[in-house]
């Protein structure tokens, strides 16, 4: 015997939307292509195999190419955690992200004054554009 449709399949449920955005609808992904000063077997030690394989570049250096979902700001980071110089050549959100946390970095290294001028970059500015921003921590609570 067979059972009654409970569905429509033109029409899925609610479980099936959820599975379908799961699958396809992630972060966008981005490419992204860096060059650092230190060999691509350096880097390769320092830098998450799923971000991509550095290649020597013959420069004494070495370019990593690869595909990144999520903030910029995320990456951002994990390129300055390599602990290696490097220019951000792609994509230009990376590169925004990457002054916006050298900026941030070198105030806090700074230590400088939270109420500075008007129009200054001191800590609690925010200098982000709106499409990089990350969530605010609330002490206490979340995100």
């Amino acid at each position: 015997m067979r059972h009654p449709r409970t569905h429509d399949d033109r029409h899925p449920g609610p479980a099936a939307a959820t599975l379908r955005r799961s699958i396809h609808g992630g972060p966008e992904t981005y490419a992204f292509e860096v060059r650092f000063a230190a060999s691509a077997e350096e880097v390769a030690e320092r830098v998450r195999a799923w971000l991509g394989t550095p290649v020597d570049d013959g420069g004494g250096g070495c370019v990593l190419r690869g595909d990144a979902g999520g903030p910029a700001e995320w990456l951002a980071v994990r390129l300055a955690l390599a602990g290696y110089e490097f220019t951000v050549r792609a994509p230009e959100e990376l590169k925004v992200a990457v002054r916006e946390l050298g900026g941030r970095l070198s105030r806090a290294g700074r230590g400088a004054p939270e109420d500075g001028p008007a129009g200054s970059h001191g800590p609690g500015a925010d200098v982000r554009e709106e499409s990089h921003r990350l969530p605010r921590h609330e002490p206490g609570g979340r995100s």
